[in-house]
């Protein structure tokens, strides 16, 4: 038969028992669809039985009122009572009816074992309950963790932003002044080079290198390399300062720096030393501009290394110096008060 016909039958399976028994007379003539019908209100009823015994033993096993599950008024009684009044057909084969001594006998029998069939009200509450702490301990790790991510990556961010904006920052020029008294920026424009060369108006060494210093600025000068004089002694006043530049023939600008901003950035201990700033203001180099003055009243007549100027070559041919620094001998610059 086909489904959709027999799910059309199925509204009136209250009536299926007394039209079984109206027609058993012609059950021998093995209609197809009396079988069917047949079969299937049986299958109902055992259905029912099933449902109505599992829900007794479950509520006598707690001692829990049975609140007797409603049931249709063909299927009322036992399964042996509805076979004395319901008659047999033998072209149909019935599986052998379990009845519900066999089943208590078999639910106390698994009881005694330590496990039942149907799980316990308080079981199921508490695996409900486990599985709720579960899932908030599970929640709150997941949290958890992805909080210290988190931080971790907010904290490292912040600490290459900073290290970052301290490599890429402006050179810091607090208290650096012009021979006007103006502020002055010496890593200002656009030079591929700063050379700035520390020296004092009263250090005979630091004057010895003015040749030296004017040789190196008509060299490297028109190529983008910027020059500066610093004088970092605070005593010097601006007018001793100009008087020396116009002395000794220093073709580049002279600064103040009683602040000591410059000498802290670039290193510098003594009268006469120079600093190699790459684009940018960072330090590449700074120490002695060459190796002539060997120690104090001992100088050779001509240097064998002239380490400003490699220093300024490493830059200008884009490479690091092959010395970042380098000892130098003069005048200590006095500590600014």
């Amino acid at each position: 038969m086909p489904r959709p016909f027999v799910t059309m039958l199925h509204p009136p399976l209250p009536m299926l028992h007394p039209l079984v028994a109206m027609l058993h007379p012609f059950l021998p003539m093995r209609r197809p669809f009396v079988a069917v019908l047949y079969a299937f209100a049986a299958t109902r009823c055992e259905r029912e039985d099933a449902l109505h015994e599992e829900s007794h033993d479950h509520h006598a096993l707690h001692g829990v009122p049975d609140p007797s599950l409603e049931r249709r008024s063909e299927c009322v009684g036992s399964s042996s009572e509805r076979a004395t009044t319901r008659p047999a057909y033998v072209g149909i084969p019935r599986e052998p009816q379990k009845t519900p001594s066999a089943r208590r006998a078999r639910s106390g029998l698994r009881a005694a074992r330590g496990f039942s069939s149907l799980p316990s009200v308080d079981s199921k509450k508490e695996r409900i309950a486990k599985g709720a702490r579960a899932r908030i301990a599970y929640l709150w790790e997941v949290v958890r963790v992805r909080t210290f991510v988190a931080m971790t990556v907010l904290v490292a961010a912040a600490g290459l932003l900073t290290g970052v904006s301290a490599c890429h920052s402006p050179a810091s020029t607090d208290g650096v002044t012009d021979l006007d008294g103006r502020s002055f920026d010496p890593f200002a424009g656009d030079a591929k080079a700063t050379v700035l060369v520390f020296v004092a108006t009263d250090c005979p060494l630091s004057n010895r290198y003015a040749p030296e210093l004017r040789r190196l600025f008509e060299r490297y000068g028109p190529r983008g390399v910027a020059f500066r004089l610093v004088y970092p002694t605070v005593e010097e006043s601006r007018e001793a300062v100009r008087e020396h530049v116009r002395e000794y023939g220093f073709p580049f600008a002279a600064v103040r720096d009683p602040s000591h901003t410059l000498v802290a950035r670039a290193k510098a201990a003594v009268t006469p030393e120079s600093a190699v700033f790459a684009r940018g203001g960072r330090l590449v180099y700074h120490g002695r501009i060459d190796d002539r003055q060997v120690d104090f009243g001992q100088a050779r007549p001509e240097p064998t290394r002239r380490d400003l100027q490699d220093a300024i070559d490493a830059v200008l041919e884009g490479r690091a110096p092959d010395e970042t620094e380098a000892p130098s001998i003069g005048c200590a610059i006095p500590n600014r008060t």
